[in-house]
């Protein structure tokens, strides 16, 4: 009883009840930073992550083939795979065996014509020597009568000089005596004797002019004669080269040597050279190989032309953008990298070198991918390539159905 009323006194006892502390949340905020800083770490982690495009590809470009123009046997080749050439640089020098028939054929006719003119100019040079001689002897005889007939005209000449003087001397006496006879000094028929000597005087005169006039006649025939054989022998040459067959055989000549030197130069320019500029992608033939017109020796690729031609899956056509940024693994194990360029405006099937065996037919969607050429050293169109295009992981919630689930996380 003392026990519970003393209790009940102590109770009813008005003490100060002390208020409870307030506690500060430094430990939620401690949490909250940890959770903010996982999910940071977390988002870092997630836009970190990729998923990868792979589509097959190969190296295309323009090719232009070099092809044989003729019927050659190859001398030289001064390139090899991957060699850099200029336009019109040197490809290779060729043996031209058609041509090279044509000029043993006509240094052949040539040398049958050059024999031919030796052996009429050696014909000519033998009847040249033989109517020189022919035409001096005529021409010496002439002049020998020229001379001889020259020296009858001169004495005709003394003689009829000395008779115009005795018919003068005579004719003095002839008066002389014509006055003795008409003064009768004489008789008459010596007077008649002189007067006829004189008339024979004078018959002999007139004679011997008749024959100065006939030498006259004869000396001019003779040096027209001379004239005209001095004229054969200064002609005889081209004459004796007229009436054989030297100007015929000299134009025929002529003719062939100007063919030959046509096809000696037509042969010093077969050395085949390049279209254009570019790389040697491929060689199809080897030194003193034969080849036939149109027969490739070389193809030769512009490197400003040369591309990636991928195929990538149709399903990825959401995540294909241009200029996007592609990893290249060539066959040859090398890797380079490349932009979209370029997107084909249709779907194609996918290349059957590229199609696996007992799976359905897939469309592809073609693009060009472009990328930096010194970085591929030996460049040859066909090569196969790996195209590897990354995208993120958080390219996943553009889909609908991760963003109906954001959503609804969300509340």
């Amino acid at each position: 009883m003392r026990l519970s009323s003393h209790k009940e006194s102590c109770s009813s006892v008005n003490h100060p009840v002390p208020s409870p502390q307030r506690r500060r949340p430094w430990g939620k905020y401690f949490y909250l930073s940890l959770l903010i800083i996982a999910i940071l770490l977390s988002g870092q982690w997630l836009l970190n992550q990729h998923y990868y495009i792979t589509a097959p590809g190969k190296l295309s470009g323009i090719e232009v083939k070099v092809e044989a123009p003729i019927r050659a046997s190859i001398q030289s080749l001064p390139f090899d795979i991957g060699d850099k050439v200029n336009f019109h640089s040197p490809l290779a020098v060729l043996q031209d065996l058609e041509l090279e028939e044509k000029i043993s054929l006509q240094k052949g006719k040539l040398e049958k014509l050059q024999a031919e003119e030796d052996r009429e100019k050696k014909q000519s040079d033998i009847q040249f020597a033989e109517q020189k001689s022919q035409l001096e002897l005529t021409r010496s005889q002439t002049q020998r009568k020229k001379e001889e007939l020259s020296g009858q005209i001169e004495i005709l000449q003394l003689q009829e000089k000395s008779l115009q003087n005795k018919i003068e001397q005579f004719s003095r006496i002839l008066q002389q005596k014509e006055k003795l006879y008409q003064l009768g000094a004489i008789p008459l028929p010596h007077f008649q004797e002189t007067q006829s000597a004189q008339a024979n005087n004078q018959m002999e005169l007139e004679t011997i002019n008749a024959e100065i006039n006939i030498c006259l006649k004869k000396l001019a025939l003779i040096e027209k004669e001379l004239s005209t054989l001095n004229g054969q022998l200064a002609n005889l040459g081209q004459y004796i080269k007229a009436k054989s067959a030297l100007p015929v055989l000299t134009v025929e000549k002529k003719a062939a040597h100007d063919q030959l030197a046509i096809l000696q130069q037509t042969l010093k320019e077969r050395t085949l050279r390049t279209p254009q500029k570019g790389v040697i992608n491929q060689i199809y033939k080897k030194s003193g190989e034969i080849v036939t017109p149109g027969e490739p020796l070389f193809s030769i690729i512009d490197p400003d032309s040369v591309f990636v031609m991928a195929f990538f899956p149709q399903e990825s056509h959401a995540d294909l953008r241009l200029q996007e940024q592609v990893e290249l693994f060539f066959d040859n194990g090398q890797k380079v990298m490349g932009n979209i360029t370029k997107f084909y405006p249709a779907t194609s099937a996918l290349p059957e070198e590229f199609h696996k065996q007992f799976q359905p037919k897939q469309q592809a969607i073609i693009a060009e991918i472009t990328f930096r050429k010194e970085a591929l050293p030996l460049i040859t169109l066909g090569l196969g390539v790996q195209v590897k295009l990354a995208k993120p992981t958080l390219s996943f919630f553009e889909y609908p159905i991760l963003k109906d689930i954001i959503c609804y996380l969300a509340g």
